[in-house]
């Protein structure tokens, strides 16, 4: 692969990083886990509750 990937989330408040190593893996996992938490306190408790059933 010749060019990092870059992962972009929320167009309003969003995270760019470039996965060519210079950020250790386990902070891009904590970013990520970040952002899903965020994502998930945004839905409605039966969004929630069927996402935790799935």
């Amino acid at each position: 692969m010749n060019e990092p990937f870059r992962v972009v989330v929320n167009k309003r408040l969003w995270n760019t990083v470039l996965l060519d190593g210079t950020v250790p893996d386990d902070e891009v996992l904590t970013m990520i886990d970040h952002s899903y938490e965020q994502v998930v306190k945004g839905l409605t408790k039966a969004e929630r509750q069927q996402l935790s059933a799935g």
